[in-house]
């Protein structure tokens, strides 16, 4: 998990863990880590997916998806406003009255700057809406996967190198994968029914 929502405690949310030498080192979201022992990977799992459902509780994800529309729409305007200042910019180089150049100068960087935040602020949503996504689709398709009984063929055609899907993991993997996930279900669920 890369965002809380807000009231969330980030010394309590779990970012993930890893295994090293039969210990589990979870990394929180305020960047603390703490050791456990291996046979307590299922409660971290568990715990992670409980604070990933109050997460997807907490955020309106179609709100995140207006609010990006709206930077884009602002920051496509902005970009307007930028190329049309460049013209008395570029007419200001000739110009001898050094204050005009400095306040043409100055609504210049003024205007890159707030088309930089705005740029930035619809790059930082649409991450958003996408991690929510992934896991909006991992939370749903959470009980399939785990009662899947061969979990080699979950993994068929995933461009990320992973053993093991979980949700410590979902992070790491490319949505494109996550979409190749969910074709291996659809496909090892087909292959059951055909069997009975």
């Amino acid at each position: 998990m890369k965002f809380t929502y807000d009231g969330a405690d980030l010394s309590k949310t779990i970012k993930s863990y890893i295994i090293k030498k039969d210990k589990i080192i979870v990394t929180y979201l305020d960047n603390k880590k703490e050791i456990f022992e291996l046979s307590k990977e299922t409660k971290i799992i568990d715990e992670m997916v409980n604070q990933a459902i109050e997460r997807d509780n907490q955020i309106d994800i179609n709100s995140l998806r207006e609010e990006s529309k709206r930077y884009g729409f602002y920051s496509s305007l902005q970009g307007l406003a930028l190329l049309l200042s460049y013209t008395p910019l570029l007419k200001s180089i000739t110009l001898d009255n050094s204050t005009l150049k400095s306040i043409i100068f100055a609504f210049n960087l003024a205007n890159i700057l707030f088309y930089r935040s705005l740029v930035n602020k619809k790059v930082s949503r649409d991450k958003k809406i996408m991690e929510l996504t992934k896991y909006k689709i991992f939370l749903s398709l959470k009980e399939e996967i785990e009662s899947c009984k061969d979990k080699r063929e979950l993994l068929i055609n995933l461009k990320t190198n992973k053993d093991i899907f979980n949700i410590n993991n979902l992070d790491s993997i490319k949505f494109s994968d996550l979409e190749q996930l969910v074709f291996n279900l659809i496909n090892v669920k087909e292959k059951s029914l055909i069997k009975k």
